[in-house]
C-alpha cells in the first residue's frame, strides 16, 4: 500500500505505509470546533480502527481548554496507540510535553 494523503484547510492526513497516522496542522488555531472536525476528518478517511499518531506543523500556543481537554478524551484517544511531536523548535517542544501532561494523553 502506498502513502495516502487527504487534506482540508485545517489538517493534512498521512495514512503511511507503516500505519503511522501523520497529522500536520495546516492552522494555528484549535478550538474545540476545529478539533471536532479534525477528529471526523481523519477518522473517515483511517484504513484502521487503531494506530500511532505522528504530530507536526501548527505551534498548538493557541490551544484553547475545551479543545485541550477533548483531544485528551476517550473519544478521541481510543483510535490512538501511541503519540509522538515533531517540532522545529525548542518553544514548541516545550510546549507541546507541557501539553501532553497537562492533557494527560493516555493512548491504548
Amino acid at each position: 500500500m502506498d502513502d495516502i494523503v487527504h487534506s482540508n484547510s485545517l489538517i493534512q492526513v498521512t495514512y503511511r505505509r507503516d500505519k503511522i497516522i501523520h497529522l500536520h496542522y495546516l492552522t494555528d488555531d484549535m478550538t474545540l470546533e476545529n478539533s471536532k472536525e479534525i477528529l471526523k476528518f481523519t477518522r473517515s478517511h483511517s484504513p484502521w480502527k487503531l494506530s500511532p499518531i505522528l504530530l507536526t506543523g501548527g505551534d498548538f500556543m493557541s490551544q484553547d481548554k475545551e479543545s485541550r481537554e477533548f483531544n485528551g478524551s476517550p473519544e478521541v484517544i481510543q483510535y490512538c496507540s501511541a503519540m509522538a511531536f515533531i517540532s522545529d523548535s525548542l518553544a514548541k517542544k516545550l510546549l507541546a510535553n507541557f501539553l501532553f501532561q497537562l492533557i494527560k494523553i493516555k493512548c491504548q
